[in-house]
């Protein structure tokens, strides 16, 4: 798992809505903070380039928040019907 391997985290909690036309994630873990232009899409499309590019695709929208001693926050908002 990405968050255990890259983020060192000891704990992660992930949200997941489907209400009426939306959908709604969050994930959140208590490790280490990283630099945000490194975020791009590698390729291989397992990374968080490649999520934010997707969700952008389908026309939502994806943020993350990062610091130091805060842990890292990603959240989306889609379309249930996008794609």
């Amino acid at each position: 798992m990405n968050i255990a391997r890259h983020a060192q985290a000891s704990r992660a909690e992930i949200f997941l809505e489907h209400k009426e036309k939306t959908i709604r994630g969050e994930l959140k873990d208590d490790g280490v903070d990283f630099y945000m232009p490194s975020i791009k899409n590698s390729g291989n499309g397992l990374g968080l380039g490649a999520m934010k590019e997707r969700i952008e695709k389908l026309g939502g929208t994806f943020s993350i928040e990062t610091a130091p001693g805060k842990g890292t926050r990603i959240w989306f908002h889609v379309a249930a019907d996008a794609g």
